[in-house]
Formats: C-alpha cells, structure tokens, sequence
C-alpha cells in the first residue's frame, strides 16, 4: 500500500490518470508527529518531525496531507492534517489570465481559504443561503477547479442538466459569481409588459438598500471601490419586477464592475438572483 513514483510509460495502455497539482504553501507541524509512506494500511514510520518544524504542504489526500520536509534530509511523505498549521499569509498570488489587468480580489479580505473539493462545496453550500432565495436545490453536483487564477467553480444540476445553483470564488474565498435561476422565465420573452427606467422612485430606494445591504454581506469592503449601484434596466412582468443593477470601479483603470440581478416583489422586498464580481478572478 505504500506511495510512491513510476515512470509514465510503466502505466497499462488505457490507464486514466489525473495530474497531481501542488498547493506548495509553507506550512508548520504543530507537534510531534510522523511521517509514513503508507497512509492507507501501515501507516508504519518513515520519520519522526519534531513540532515547530517548517515544511511544505503539497496536496491532501482524505485526512492526510502531503508535504515535503529538509529538517533532517529532503524527504516527502504524508502527515495528519491535524497535525499541521498551514500558513495562509504566504499562500502563493493568484495566476490572473491578463498579469497586466487591475484586479479587485487583492484588495479583499479573505474570506475562507478552500484547499479541497469537501470544504469548496461545503462553502458553496454556505453562500446559498446568503443568497435568501431558497433551500440548497437538490440535484447533482459538479465541481471543478480552475489552476489558472485559484478558483473553485461548484454547480447543482437536475436531470436534464439544467443549472440549479451556482457558485463561483477564489480559494480565498472571494466570490466571483453566484446564480440561483428563477423558474419563471418570462423576463427574457416577448411578454415583457416595459423595458427601461420606469421603476417607481420609491420601489427603487427600497431595493436599492437590500442590494447594498447584501452586496456588503458578500464581499465585505467592496462598496469602497465603486461608484454607487444604480438600476441598469428593468423587467416588468406584472406581479414583480426583474432589477438588473450595477455599479462601476471609481478607479476607471481596474478591469472589474459588480453586476447583480434582483427579483422585486409588490410587497417591497427582494430576492438576489445573481451576483457576479468581474475582474475578482
């Protein structure tokens, strides 16, 4: 059962193997602990690492963490990730597809640091229900991550593979996008009864204090940024209205804007259908 390294052509013809992708964060075990190359049965010794010790996180794996210790001699193998504190502050930056862009995200606090697919659906799990609009949907999961800018993308979907939910953040946990579809698709059809600014003054005042409320509650600081929300257009389909509101970067060199679409109902209150973050990753 131990771990360890072959040559890529040792594999059989057919063989589906994914790549291992390195976390390479500094990290700190805590106490004295051991380092095996059989995690999985044994778990026999291959080296005791006093506490204290620096080492180097490179990936999990179930309740084990694999890291790279020169304490002693350069050596690689697998620890408790109980046993280890992984230092956040000297995570590595994110890998921005544009490297010359003004990003937003560097100016956010964290949120939540992501290192698995466990703790990425468990917090895209968490921000449903910031959203207000509905239980979690039940349906099935998709979650992928993208190496380029650190960013975990989770989806639910029914049967016909419709989307259900959606979320999108950075492995700091500063959200990128959330959707949550609404059912009722007349918004985008020939029905719509106006199309534009005619929102009652006061409807807009009401709406517009949810939607900074919660865009607050998302992304903590981000209204500093940018220029007050303002109502981009509006759907009217009778019994509630469909608020597509906005809000631009006071420094018009940064390559993001915030863009988050609301339900509005007669009785004044609303409901948050997306929210994305451009130029957050």
């Amino acid at each position: 059962m131990r771990i360890g390294w072959i040559q890529e052509k040792a594999l059989p013809k057919k063989a589906s193997v994914d790549d291992l992708d390195f976390a390479n964060r500094d990290a700190t075990v805590m106490s004295d602990t051991v380092m095996t190359d059989d995690p999985l049965f044994s778990q026999s010794a291959l080296c005791t690492i006093p506490a204290d010790t620096p080492v180097l996180y490179l990936a999990s794996m179930g309740d084990w963490a694999y890291i790279e210790s020169s304490a002693d001699r350069l050596v690689r193998g697998f620890v408790l990730l109980t046993a280890l504190r992984i230092n956040e502050d000297n995570d590595l930056p994110f890998a921005w597809s544009d490297p010359t862009g003004k990003y937003l995200a560097p100016l956010l606090a964290p949120q939540k640091i992501i290192y698995n697919e466990e703790e990425a659906k468990a917090y895209a799990e968490e921000l449903c229900s910031l959203m207000g609009v509905g239980p979690l949907p039940q349906g099935t999961w998709e979650i992928k991550v993208d190496q380029n800018d650190e960013s975990w993308h989770c989806t639910v979907f029914d049967d016909d593979y419709i989307e259900l939910y959606g979320a999108s953040f950075l492995s700091n946990g500063v959200i990128q996008q959330l959707s949550f579809p609404d059912s009722d698709t007349r918004w985008s059809s020939v029905g719509v009864r106006k199309n534009g600014s005619e929102l009652d003054a006061g409807r807009w005042e009401q709406a517009k204090n949810q939607a900074t409320e919660w865009i607050e509650k998302a992304a903590p600081g981000i209204l500093d940024l940018v220029e007050p929300i303002r109502l981009r257009q509006m759907i009217d389909v009778g019994d509630k209205q469909y608020l597509f509101i906005e809000a631009k970067p006071l420094d018009p060199s940064f390559t993001f804007g915030i863009s988050i679409a609301v339900i509005l109902y007669e009785d004044g209150h609303c409901e948050v259908t997306e929210y994305s973050c451009y130029g957050a990753g």
